[in-house]
């Protein structure tokens, strides 16, 4: 017996899960990963500050650091929005490309300005699974939300269209 639970969802009471019936909208997937990013973003600044900061100045400044990377980001999201928007920048794989460079650029900053601010030592302190990603809110990418139809659109175009298998071995 699987129930309505919303639309586009159905939830069957004997695995305990929800089964989409649909993809979901890119916005409300965002949505969703930003309720969960507070949890899991508070649980990594707690392992970073208790792990690496040794001063209670040194734990303001990962939190300085981190609302810096979010602003970058989502700054560099919303001017390649209105770039799409306003038809300036056309959507080609160069332009997927660019905007990765944008944003992996925001992160490497990010990597640098803890290197000058927190102690010496402290990539070993934070360990191997410490990432700057798990600080990144999703509600800085809610911008591309207006434009997903966009990408789409891209995706399709830039399908090749074939007759019959193709043959990807070296000739």
């Amino acid at each position: 017996l699987l129930l309505q639970h919303r639309p586009g969802r159905v939830v069957d009471p004997n695995v305990q899960f929800i089964i989409p019936t649909q993809p979901e909208p890119f916005r409300e997937r965002l949505e969703t990963a930003a309720a969960a990013w507070k949890t899991r973003s508070d649980l990594a600044r707690s392992v970073f500050v208790s792990s690496v900061a040794q001063t209670e100045e040194e734990a303001a400044r990962v939190d300085v650091i981190m609302a810096a990377m979010n602003l970058r980001i989502s700054n560099s999201v919303r001017g390649w929005v209105d770039a799409i928007r306003a038809n300036d920048q056309p959507l080609t794989p160069e332009t997927g490309i660019r905007m990765f460079n944008d944003l992996s650029g925001a992160l490497v900053l990010t990597y640098d300005e803890l290197d000058r601010s927190m102690p010496a030592g402290w990539r070993e302190k934070a360990g191997p699974e410490f990432k700057v990603m798990d600080f990144i809110n999703p509600e800085a990418m809610l911008p591309l939300a207006d434009v997903e139809g966009r990408f789409a659109e891209m995706q399709q175009e830039g399908r090749p269209r074939r007759e019959g298998p193709v043959d990807h071995r070296a000739p």
